[in-house]
């Protein structure tokens, strides 16, 4: 108990003296529940401090509609990215692509990932109940209509 207070307490102490500059970096709690996966992305050097990343994918909920996906990517002080994903937001296995500032409707694919060649990714990204209880890092190599890839 008195373990969950000290972090909650960090937690809420840590966003109270962030400046407006460093919002986009939160506390992201290292321990991963069993029934859940914490997925860490690595960014391509090209985005803006101002993006905002999701997982889109094969979710109960919302499948494949990234303007709508509440898997948001959290910003951790190492530069990296986080969100978690618990086994029952999908049915045994989860196909998953990182998109960046999805838009209402049809722009929401605008700024998918993209391999280091800015060709599409050979096939969607992949969890597993078999990841549960652990921690999936990948690298996104690019997004469209980002960087080296204009379209």
């Amino acid at each position: 108990m008195f373990k969950k207070a000290f972090l909650t307490t960090l937690f809420v102490s840590t966003l109270l003296s962030c400046s407006k500059e460093d919002t986009t970096v939160a506390v992201v709690p290292d321990t991963i529940a069993d029934n859940e996966i914490k997925v860490t992305v690595t960014m391509p050097k090209t985005i803006a401090a101002s993006d905002v990343f999701v997982l889109a994918g094969s979710f109960k909920v919302d499948a494949w509609t990234p303007d709508k996906s509440i898997f948001t990517l959290v910003k951790n002080t190492d530069g990296t990215f986080s969100t978690k994903v618990k086994k029952t937001d999908f049915d045994k296995s989860l196909d998953y692509k990182v998109v960046r500032n999805p838009k209402n409707g049809t722009d929401a694919w605008k700024f998918v990932e993209k391999d280091d060649k800015c060709a599409e990714l050979a096939s969607n990204r992949l969890l597993a109940d078999a990841n549960a209880g652990k921690e999936v890092k990948i690298t996104v190599a690019n997004f469209r209509n980002t960087g080296t890839c204009p379209d």
